[in-house]
């Protein structure tokens, strides 16, 4: 799209530890997080820059019997990016993910009330540019 703008998107997976030394949930949780949006990078020094973005996507939870198992997520973030060509860079960022699902055996009688959470995230990667 440009040098200032760009688009995002992530996919990631998470499961937790095989260790049974730190306590840990019960049940056997996954979390599968798909998103996408926009992006804004600002220069800063040469091949070094900043960038802003906020995404939209799901979340599916599995493992737990959580009502929906999939919800509607969205989050925002921020990193910097080092360009190593036209085309290519490797970058480091972080965000906070927003998702809702109904907790465990959640009665009918509170209308099936969601749990939101935010949760951070942190990523290093290559980063392609067309």
């Amino acid at each position: 799209m440009g040098q200032i703008l760009g688009l995002t998107g992530a996919i990631d997976y998470f499961k937790p530890p095989f260790s049974s030394a730190s306590p840990g949930n019960p049940g056997d949780p996954s979390v599968y997080t798909f998103l996408v949006g926009p992006e804004i990078h600002a220069r800063i020094y040469e091949n070094l820059s900043g960038l802003f973005f906020g995404d939209v996507g799901g979340e599916h939870t599995g493992g737990e019997s959580m009502t929906p198992s999939i919800s509607f997520a969205g989050g925002y973030g921020g990193g910097m990016e080092y360009s190593l060509s036209s085309r290519f860079a490797v970058r480091a960022e972080g965000d906070r993910v927003a998702a809702s699902f109904s907790l465990i055996n959640n009665s009918p009688q509170l209308n099936y009330s969601a749990h939101r959470t935010w949760n951070a995230r942190a990523s290093f990667g290559v980063a392609y540019h067309f």
